[in-house]
């Protein structure tokens, strides 16, 4: 059993290796190339959010300071969105199917 203490430092250090990314990469553009270009990375950015509460109160919170305006609902919508957005990116453009096409009928 994880105690809140351990939840947070977890929620904390996940926290620090994004911030840690995102330093070493340029611009905010190439923040969303190394997010599409990789599926994996994809996917763990939304399964932190999705299963980290701390990490998603903390981009709540943001949001709602910058504008107050928005309810937490459409601040969730709009964050699952795009974490959706940036997931279904990441996947190959074309899918080979057992018989050799691809899945898109060409």
């Amino acid at each position: 059993m994880t105690t809140k203490g351990e939840a947070l430092i977890s929620g904390l250090d996940q926290i620090r290796e994004g911030l840690d990314m995102i330093a070493k990469l340029g611009d905010g553009n190439d923040l969303v190339k190394n997010m599409i270009g990789s599926q994996a990375g994809a996917q763990r950015l939304r399964n932190v959010m999705q299963e980290k509460t701390l990490v998603f109160n903390l981009v709540l919170s943001m949001a709602a300071a910058r504008n107050s305006r928005l309810t937490e609902e459409t601040v969730r919508r709009v964050v699952t969105d795009f974490l959706d957005v940036l997931f279904d990116l990441s996947k190959p453009y074309r899918e080979e199917t057992e018989d050799g096409g691809n899945s898109n009928g060409d």
